[in-house]
């Protein structure tokens, strides 16, 4: 339809700019509210970044020529202002298509390293959501802030969930719904929580520390801490327990060191003080066989010890008495304590202790001095450790001794304990004696198949990772 007939109505043509003008403010408007910080994080191709350059371009025919234009934000961002709608920490990773709106007011305070999925939504309407540390929302999420919202450390939320902190009024029957207005309470989710794929968490929940909440669940009251949840409305199927993880879980190595840089990164600064090594002695000769990890001369295979440490650590010492044998300089037992109840590190009767225990103090962990093949000589009873771990131990022993040092092992263990082990496990005996001869501290190396068979008549379980990493489970 044309604008104006040949004998049409200038009024009515009138009219008709003046209407588009009033729209056109309407939009600029609405441009400019994006520009602020919205506008950075649309898709490249989406269909409001393209109005927001056309009109952009629009405005500024006959101005002045535009300063350069700022490099598209990458996908990792650090130190994010975004004005006081937006805060977000370093080391964030935001997928394509996430959207934080702000057109109801509210902010956004986002913590570090947290990863938000493709087509993530956030909604703060009003109110707030805050979302801490190593945090991850899955794709096509949405959470709303109307009553403010809050999600703990180390959460993770998966695909197509939606928090909703806000319900509808319906008190009055002659009024509609719509009209009625909202109550929001507020969701509170506190850390280390998994929330399934379409469940649904509503306005005055809080979930606790360590719950799950099952896919597909609609949870409208308070979840306890280290329970599972499940169903609609959720309930309560049982509370979470300290077990241990099935051996077939650690198949591959690669399973043990997702385990490992997991907990090296969550422990950094940690790890950074504790490995600290105190200076050598003046006149002392280097050996890198005692090196230790703050020193250059700490050998480079051993840097890996540390990784299998933190994952026999994390994975199997939580609240464990552990016994380590083999300990000389004790940044292995360092470790292990972190997590466990109690450590005993047991050193060669000739080595000394006193550079591990120049380290910062750890009061759960003892020191001892004593026979590797037999522990009760130093006064350890037997059956009396959950864990008993030996890292690059065995290959420092005669072949008989070795098949002594795996017993003593077993002996110590409570029935159900865990033995940890590391070393080179090669599949025959001529790679075995090749590698033995590289190394003047190494006195027999056992092949795969020698360890099997010792394993087995000790443990009702075993599994050895990759030729390099023993885990096996003592006879109840």
């Amino acid at each position: 339809m044309p604008y104006l007939a040949p004998n049409g109505d200038i009024e009515e043509l009138t009219a008709r700019i003046d209407a588009l003008r009033e729209n056109i403010a309407k939009l600029e408007q609405a441009v400019d509210r994006y520009s602020r910080w919205e506008r950075a994080f649309f898709p490249p191709n989406g269909l409001v970044r393209k109005i927001v350059s056309l009109f952009s371009r629009s405005r500024t025919r006959g101005a002045p020529p535009a300063s350069p234009a700022e490099p598209a934000p990458s996908a990792e961002r650090e130190n994010h202002e975004r004005g006081e709608h937006l805060q977000m920490g370093p080391g964030c990773t935001i997928a394509q298509q996430v959207f934080f709106d702000h057109v109801d007011g509210g902010c956004i305070k986002i913590g570090s390293s947290v990863g938000l999925r493709f087509g993530v939504q956030l909604y703060p309407y009003g109110g707030r959501i805050s979302i801490a540390d190593n945090v991850i929302i899955g794709a096509y999420s949405t959470i709303y802030g109307h009553g403010d919202t809050s999600i703990g450390e180390n959460t993770i939320i998966a695909s197509h969930v939606v928090l909703i902190p806000s319900n509808h009024r319906f008190n009055a029957l002659d009024v509609p719904i719509c009209h009625q207005g909202i109550s929001a309470k507020g969701i509170r989710i506190e850390s280390n929580v998994w929330i399934g794929t379409h469940a649904v968490i509503l306005d005055g929940v809080t979930i606790g520390t360590g719950a799950i909440v099952a896919a597909g669940a609609v949870v409208n009251r308070d979840v306890p801490p280290y329970s599972i949840v499940g169903g609609v409305p959720a309930k309560v199927i049982r509370q979470r327990e300290e077990s241990l993880p099935p051996l077939h879980s650690f198949g591959r190595r690669v399973d043990i060191e997702r385990v490992q840089k997991r907990e090296a990164w969550l422990l950094r600064g940690t790890l950074a003080s504790l490995l600290e090594a105190p200076p050598v002695k003046a006149g002392a000769e280097p050996d890198a066989e005692e090196g230790s990890p703050g020193e250059e001369r700490f050998p480079g295979p051993d840097r890996g010890l540390l990784g299998s440490s933190l994952f026999a650590g994390s994975t199997f010492c939580r609240k464990a008495r552990v016994l380590d044998i083999g300990s000389t300089d004790g940044w292995g037992p360092r470790l292990l304590a972190l997590y466990a109840r109690e450590v005993v590190a047991l050193s060669p009767a000739t080595a000394t202790p006193e550079r591990a225990r120049s380290f910062r103090k750890q009061d759960n962990i003892r020191w001892l001095q004593g026979d590797a093949l037999a522990p009760a000589t130093a006064g350890l009873a037997e059956g009396s450790f959950d864990v008993v771990t030996a890292m690059e131990a065995i290959e420092h022993f005669s072949r008989a001794d070795g098949r002594r040092l795996v017993a003593a092992a077993a002996a110590m263990l409570k029935p159900g304990g865990v033995f940890i082990a590391t070393s080179a496990f090669p599949d025959t005996r001529e790679e075995a004696d090749a590698l033995c001869a590289t190394n003047p501290h190494h006195l027999y190396i056992v092949t795969s198949g020698e360890m099997k068979a010792l394993l087995a008549e000790h443990f009702s379980e075993s599994t050895l990772i990759d030729n390099m990493f023993i885990i096996a489970i003592k006879k109840s």
